[in-house]
């Protein structure tokens, strides 16, 4: 089976690096200076400075995202090719909506399709009684029934596709349906020449890189 072309490799923005100035704002006039003022400010704020540090982390556009092959290849490849952020919101907001149309449902989508209007082959456990379940039925399926939430984060990748919240370079509808098509044909998808599970799309591509998180 022909893979779509997936060639992107990545690129990391380099860190910012140390300024100088103390927890007030201050230029230190000496680094002894700036140093013990910084010790000063974390002895008396160390319970809030992880959030700010986590805060200061994010892109402020979203979260840096790379093409399947780009993720896998971003810590080998010398940082090349840095692709866009992706803005998706989680597969749980359209579980909520149930896909009212002032919500975030794209156009010409209901929560009461079919799977198999988005996915196919439709697997045993998106079915009832050998009839295809609705995309929302789809979305309230727990862990225990939709092994890795694998479906429940592939339907939200979809719709933020659709919603042109992930770059076109990074992830189209039709590298979805492939990975889809191949975790349950195959039982995984080549990435970059490696085998990977569900368990390795979900957690390792889809939820960190703000696809469907």
């Amino acid at each position: 089976m022909n893979k779509p072309s997936d060639n992107h490799e990545p690129q990391v923005p380099s860190a910012a690096t140390a300024t100088g100035v103390d927890a007030r704002g201050i230029a230190a006039a000496q680094p002894g200076a700036a140093l013990s003022a910084r010790r000063r400010f974390l002895g008396r704020g160390a319970a809030a400075a992880p959030a700010i540090l986590t805060l200061a982390a994010q892109p402020a556009l979203g979260v840096t995202c790379y093409s399947p092959s780009g993720s896998l290849s971003k810590n080998t490849s010398g940082g090349r090719n840095y692709t866009g952020n992706c803005t998706g919101v989680s597969p749980g907001n359209y579980k909520t909506q149930n896909g009212g149309s002032a919500n975030h449902w794209p156009s010409g989508w209901s929560s009461t399709d079919p799977i198999s209007k988005m996915y196919t082959p439709v697997p045993a456990y998106c079915q009832t009684s050998g009839v295809d379940k609705t995309l929302n039925q789809v979305l309230w399926l727990g862990g225990n029934v939709d092994p890795n939430k694998f479906a429940f984060h592939m339907i939200g990748a979809f719709l933020n596709v659709l919603n042109n919240y992930i770059p076109p370079n990074v992830l189209d509808t039709d590298k979805l349906r492939q990975i889809w098509t191949d975790i349950h044909t195959l039982g995984y998808y080549e990435v970059g020449g490696v085998q990977r599970d569900r368990a390795w799309i979900v957690d390792q591509y889809l939820k960190p890189y703000g696809i469907a998180p």
